[in-house]
């Protein structure tokens, strides 16, 4: 009775160990992300960067309201929607005997990304063996430093790149290209962050699950001092590899 007892004691401690250590796992798995979206929300903030009152924000955008903004800011940065300062569109969707029959192996064009091409860790596979040929007006181009989000399916607002090129791209995709206010690298910070993507969870609907490209633009983001957008891309840019 004695050895009986011993062991569902001795039980009962591994399955409390077993507990700890799943929960132990689950939180070295889960620390890197929060620790990016910390840094990430903490610079959208203005609180990861020294401030300078004699900068101020490059535009002001009229039709916002800063108190429709849920964050507290800097006094010299404003509040605009995405569409003030960048270019956003889908892309085109193209099937796949159309593709393989008539773009794929061809020699020179611009390559073609799909959302098979993003990855959840923000690279972008450029060498997939599909290209549109240069003079194919009909399809949009995200031009070199632009921004690609998946807007539509599962991967919805969790797949995000910088394009180090001109590329054609798919329709469930959208390209955001940074206009003269807003600092291209900046401006994919700001879209990786979790302020961006609460607000794009909140837009989402449909079956399927995606943002329509009017509610994308519709979202506000902050919007600092030029000068202060390049320290914070400077800060994150040497943080986030740590992480």
């Amino acid at each position: 009775a004695r050895i009986v007892a011993k062991v569902n004691e001795i039980m009962s401690k591994i399955d409390e160990y077993e507990k700890l250590e799943n929960q132990l796992v689950k939180l070295k798995e889960q620390f890197p992300q929060d620790m990016k979206d910390s840094l990430l929300q903490a610079s959208m903030m203005g609180k990861l960067t020294e401030q300078l009152d004699s900068e101020l924000s490059p535009f002001v955008d009229s039709k916002v309201d800063i108190n429709e903004y849920d964050y507290d800011l800097p006094t010299n940065w404003n509040v605009v929607k995405i569409m003030s300062v960048s270019d956003l569109y889908t892309g085109n969707s193209i099937s796949a005997s159309i593709k393989k029959s008539k773009y794929a192996g061809l020699a020179c064009g611009f390559n073609y990304i799909g959302t098979k091409d993003v990855g959840f860790d923000c690279s972008i596979s450029y060498d997939n063996g599909v290209k549109i040929p240069y003079d194919e007006s009909k399809f949009k181009i995200a031009k070199k430093n632009s921004t690609l989000l998946c807007i539509e399916g599962g991967s919805a607002g969790k797949k995000i790149g910088i394009v180090s090129e001109d590329v054609c791209f798919g329709n469930k995709l959208c390209s955001f290209n940074a206009g003269e206010h807003i600092n291209y690298k900046f401006q994919y910070y700001v879209i990786y962050s979790p302020i961006f993507k609460k607000r794009f969870i909140e837009n989402k609907s449909g079956m399927i699950g995606g943002v329509s490209i009017k509610k994308l633009k519709e979202i506000l983001i902050p919007l600092p001092p030029l000068e202060e957008q390049q320290r914070i891309v400077d800060k994150l840019d040497e943080l986030l590899p740590l992480v």
